[in-house]
């Protein structure tokens, strides 16, 4: 576990918010937040709480009394929910069993040079790159979608991550220390795999978006890295926490 990260400012709040404190002192959004993780907890007891691996899916670890969670902490700053290399993501969806035309859409997408390897000699904008490989695109999303592509890609992207780390965030939590809007991994699986998504046109699995995290069409050194990092967004992930919560005891 990290120690107070002046890099990650916002669940450094949270920390300090609750570290130490006891329920019944925390403010109420705080005291919601925590009885929505420890259901059992008793108003005397003592929260507390960590900073997680900057490089782990949950952001703090929370423990009450003998019981301890770990949260993904998000808010509307940012729609990012993930990042790796693109030839990371290629090597885990081939041992999913993704075709290899998939593969090589991905890759033809993600670069936007007419090449899989990104060194070709004229860089597309991302609509250029939607129009030249529409068909192929809609093609890797139907196969993407699947349930089972689609289930373990969740996983990857919002609570395990793409490295071997030793733990996963059990819940998401939108908001800050003045609201929190928290549901489980479960409620999210839940919700992801009744919908439909075929209406989104560009890449995607489910409500998330894949791009690389620069098209750096202007060769700038740099930022050339970037390029090789597919960027994942999920851009209505408050609404759906809302719906999830508006579903229960439905």
């Amino acid at each position: 576990m990290e120690e107070n990260n002046t890099n990650r400012p916002q669940d450094n709040e949270v920390r300090i918010a609750l570290d130490g404190k006891r329920v019944q002192d925390l403010s109420p959004a705080l005291q919601d937040f925590v009885e929505s993780l420890f259901p059992k907890a008793k108003q005397s007891d003592v929260v507390k709480c960590e900073l997680c691996d900057r490089y782990e899916k949950p952001d703090i670890r929370i423990v009450v009394g003998d019981e301890m969670h770990f949260v993904s902490l998000k808010s509307g700053r940012s729609k990012s929910i993930h990042y790796e290399s693109i030839r990371n993501l290629i090597l885990f969806l081939r041992s999913l069993g993704v075709s290899e035309a998939t593969q090589k859409t991905l890759l033809l997408f993600h670069y936007g040079d007419g090449t899989m390897t990104g060194k070709g000699e004229t860089r597309l904008s991302r609509d250029d790159v939607m129009e030249k490989y529409k068909d192929r695109i809609a093609l890797a999303m139907k196969e993407l979608n699947k349930a089972k592509f689609l289930r373990a890609c969740l996983k990857r992207f919002v609570f395990s991550g793409s490295e071997l780390r030793a733990h996963s965030a059990e819940f998401i939590s939108f908001g800050d220390i003045t609201t929190f809007l928290t549901v489980t991994k479960d409620e999210v699986f839940d919700f992801v795999m009744r919908q439909n998504y075929d209406y989104i046109r560009s890449a995607h699995i489910g409500p998330m978006l894949l791009s690389p995290w620069q098209r750096n069409l202007d060769r700038k050194e740099d930022i050339e890295w970037k390029r090789e990092i597919v960027h994942v967004t999920w851009p209505y992930l408050l609404t759906d926490i809302q719906k999830m919560i508006k579903r229960r005891g439905h």
